[in-house]
């Protein structure tokens, strides 16, 4: 689990917030998220979840270009505090707004986190031994694409990995062509500038299993997207 601080004042008030403002409601809690990294770096377009333990519902916001968003969470319940990755979310901690009588004021909450700069596309997948890329990779890939262009100064680096069957040229030569097949596929369907991207093929040569195993050659036969700037 990644490192996160909070930090949050949630008050209650029965002053009523300006009508030009979104503002908390009976029910609801107005909460504005500031998200930074370790540095005090903000976090521009971070999407945060907020599900509710209780109700099971999801809520969302979105970082601005100050870093920040404000969203309404209805009262009585604890959320699972969630920072949406590339295919895959991680939770970090939680926060908990009570149920009171009145409204509350402004609550705010500021998150410290070190953003992953490794995703592996756990459900883009190829033809086998091929760099075709197989039908029902599209959403995967439809997620770094909405990323990017989310954050127009974001450079990436798509890297192909294997297993160890094979000729370890041929493998080197088959991780390269579908890091390119990947870095085509942004490019054309996304419109990405092809110099935000770096396709490298690794081969065998960067395992995170053994290949001793089905299991463990799956794992090593992946492709990852290494965050090179934003």
């Amino acid at each position: 689990m990644k490192k996160l601080i909070l930090f949050f004042c949630l008050c209650f008030s029965t002053v009523i917030c300006s009508a030009q403002l979104q503002r908390s409601t009976e029910d609801s809690a107005l909460v504005e998220v500031v998200v930074k990294d370790f540095k005090d770096k903000i976090r521009i377009h971070d999407r945060v979840l907020f599900e509710g333990q209780k109700t099971k519902v999801v809520l969302q916001g979105m970082t601005d270009e100050l870093g920040k968003f404000r969203i309404l969470l209805p009262e009585g319940d604890v959320y699972n505090i969630v920072m949406k990755g590339l295919g895959e979310n991680q939770e970090y901690n939680t926060f908990s707004i009570p149920k009171v009588d009145g409204r509350y004021s402004l609550a705010t909450l500021t998150i410290k986190y070190e953003p992953a700069k490794t995703f592996t596309l756990k459900s883009l997948q190829f033809e086998s031994g091929k760099a075709s890329i197989k039908t029902g990779s599209e959403n995967i890939l439809s997620e770094l694409i909405e990323l990017m262009q989310l954050k127009p100064a974001m450079k990436i680096e798509i890297a192909g990995h294997t297993d160890d069957i094979g000729n370890d040229d041929t493998n080197s030569i088959l991780s390269q062509a579908r890091a390119e097949a990947v870095k085509k596929y942004l490019s054309q369907k996304g419109k990405i500038s092809p110099e935000r991207i770096i396709a490298k093929g690794y081969g065998e040569n960067q395992p995170v299993s053994d290949n001793e195993t089905d299991s463990g050659r799956q794992m090593n036969r992946r492709t990852e997207v290494r965050i090179i700037s934003e």
